[in-house]
């Protein structure tokens, strides 16, 4: 759901922005407010909140049951409103119950911010329901509620139509990253840390440096340190390689994982990913995608089956998976942050090889040097862990025969390409060296197609980013975090615009898209 014109996003937006511009004057000019919990009948499991602004406010229902709340809080005495599971509204409040709290304006309960960014961003509507609604000695006038959109929404006047461009899979050709393939006996060719010293920020090196010789960024270390202070934000990647990490018993491959497996648990901030290597060899992988509480355990699952008895080199590659953009989470970290326990063996002090980043990011492999950068070997089966990839391909004539978008006055997108991330797991993505976007195809949560549909799979390409010569091939670069399962079914799409709703338009899918625009 990307907003556009024939998805339903589009119009809970629309009809969200058009009450908005109603609503703007006053709310622009009231002061900021917290947001004050309403009563409720059958609250059930969520909370009810409000939000005046002038004559203006936003209600909303956190709960999974529909229910009845009271504005008297917000001033507009004796007034009931209905709001579903799930929904807000945008209502005006007018009556002599409104007039009389604008003059007392009752102070305002201390509610959780991140409820009013929430309220916020759900929206309100347009061709606008507005309806007077009788409310004792208070009226509010309805502006939007979300939890009548369908009501309000008539079917998209036109559908983005997908070709699969012809032409067969692409050609890959993939370069792995070299990870803790040095001996597990090496000794640190620097001092340790004891501990993180104040000014050890300032004293690093910068992280990531250009593709022209400078040294890694390197912090040898006797604890891990958190992964926003190794990469400074330049990376959504740090690996944390433990020298001389000793394995024994259901660690390995003789104990067979016994006694309830092997299990290596690590705290990290949340919304991380990890990978765990053993020499090299990858033998588990870990994730977390929430952003609240924001430290946790990551417990890890270990294969046994490729670890062999005694002390080897152990190596967590943390991933960055975002922050949230809501409200506000702390502490802001990522990356281990705490303990590393393997089995019953606390792992935390030690001797740790901190790296920002990844190799080919300092070589500049997503960019045009990426070719001869490093020696490439073509692979036709899956997308491998901690694997860059690299493909070519032609713009397609219709592109290329297409007059921009801009230079024709009224005229609608013209062809526009599209590339399916099908068969990836999760990484980064660069066309000719322009970030198309990070991916993750990873099941939807919520919505008619839970469990089912990736959140995304096509991610658009501007024109203006490929080739206008035939003769010159563009490049799509992937770097491969977890691994994917099928090259095969990364392709290039053509999407253009129609008319009407669509041959696959059903009233029911379009109502089931609605209402997943929730709160």
């Amino acid at each position: 759901q990307d907003g556009l014109r024939h998805d339903a996003k589009f119009y809970f937006l629309q009809l969200l922005h058009s009450a908005l511009r109603e609503a703007a004057g006053a709310i622009v000019r009231a002061e900021s407010a917290p947001g004050t919990r309403l009563e409720a009948e059958n609250a059930g499991d969520g909370e009810q909140f409000g939000f005046r602004y002038g004559n203006f406010a936003f209600i909303e229902n956190n709960g999974t049951q529909p229910t009845r709340v009271s504005l008297d809080a917000l001033g507009c005495v004796g007034a009931n409103f209905d709001l579903g599971a799930r929904s807000a509204a945008l209502v005006e409040l007018m009556g002599a119950g409104a007039e009389q709290a604008l003059s007392e304006q009752a102070a305002f309960e201390q509610a959780d911010f991140e409820q009013a960014d929430t309220s916020s961003s759900k929206g309100t509507g347009a061709a606008a329901v507005l309806r007077g609604l009788g409310l004792g000695e208070c009226k509010a006038r309805v502006l939007f509620r979300s939890d009548r959109l369908l009501e309000q929404t008539p079917p998209p006047p036109e559908h983005r139509s997908l070709t699969r461009l012809p032409g067969g899979p692409l050609q890959w050709k993939a370069w792995t990253e070299p990870l803790a393939t040095r001996s597990a006996h090496d000794k640190p060719d620097k001092p340790l840390l004891d501990s993180l010293p104040d000014s050890l920020l300032d004293s690093l090196p910068d992280s990531l440096p250009d593709s022209h010789g400078h040294p890694d960024s390197v912090i040898h270390s006797h604890v891990p340190i958190e992964q926003g202070i190794v990469t400074r934000d330049k990376s959504a990647f740090a690996s944390y390689t433990r020298l001389s990490t000793s394995f024994t018993g259901a660690c390995t491959r003789g104990g067979a994982g016994k006694g309830g497996g092997c299990v290596l648990a690590v705290e990290v901030g949340c919304a991380t990913a990890l990978l765990v290597l053993v020499d090299g060899i990858l033998v588990g992988s870990a994730d977390d995608r929430d952003h609240d509480p924001c430290t946790i355990t990551l417990n890890v699952t270990l294969d046994v089956s490729k670890i062999t008895g005694g002390e080897h080199a152990l190596t967590i590659v943390s991933e960055h998976l975002g922050y949230a953009n809501y409200g506000f989470r702390e502490p802001l970290v990522k990356g281990i942050i705490g303990r590393v326990v393997l089995g019953r063996n606390v792992l935390t002090h030690g001797a740790w090889v901190i790296r920002a980043g990844l190799k080919g990011e300092r070589l500049g492999l997503m960019h045009a040097q990426g070719e001869t950068s490093v020696r490439w070997a073509a692979v036709k089966d899956r997308p491998r862990e901690l694997t860059w990839h690299r493909a070519r391909f032609e713009t397609p004539a219709q592109i290329l025969k297409a007059a921009p978008d801009f230079a024709v006055k009224g005229a609608g997108p013209g062809p526009q390409l599209h590339v399916n991330m099908s068969g990836f797991g999760r990484g980064h993505a660069w066309v000719n060296g322009h970030s198309i976007g990070r991916y993750w195809l990873i099941a939807r949560a919520t919505g008619p197609e839970a469990g089912h549909r990736p959140t995304q799979a096509l991610y658009h390409v501007p024109s203006a980013w490929l080739s206008q010569d035939r003769a010159v091939l563009n490049v799509i670069s992937v770097l491969e975090g977890p691994g994917g399962t099928d090259l095969g079914r990364t392709s290039l799409y053509l999407a253009q615009m129609a008319k009407g709703p669509g041959p696959g338009f059903a009233k029911q899918g379009w109502a089931a898209q609605i209402a997943d625009c929730e709160m």
